[in-house]
């Protein structure tokens, strides 16, 4: 009984109804779009990220990370680049250093 009475209520004024509904739906497919966007937004910055810098790989020597020296990295081998490049799924290597100015 309090349901149709409910939906009664909801139909009798029926400019109301259709605003309070109108809304709504604009709110959520409002919320959705921005919500893609926003994800849109950040998997472009991740993606120019690793293209830009240095991948989603970096192989340093452990003493680095406390120190950042040049002196705490490890020397360029061949070997090294040539066995990381054969691995699946490893598109390229490349040796890089990187400094401030």
């Amino acid at each position: 009984m309090m349901i149709r009475m409910a939906w009664r209520n909801i139909w009798r004024n029926k400019r109301r109804s259709f605003i309070t509904l109108s809304s709504i739906a604009f709110a959520v497919f409002f919320s959705t779009l921005m919500m893609s966007v926003q994800k849109g937004s950040l998997d472009q910055m991740i993606d120019n990220s690793v293209k830009f810098y240095t991948g989603h790989l970096q192989i340093q020597d452990p003493k680095f990370k406390d120190e950042k020296s040049i002196n705490n990295s490890f020397a360029y081998s061949p070997d090294l680049v040539d066995n990381l490049s054969h691995i699946d799924g490893v598109e390229a290597v490349s040796p890089r250093i990187e400094s401030f100015a």
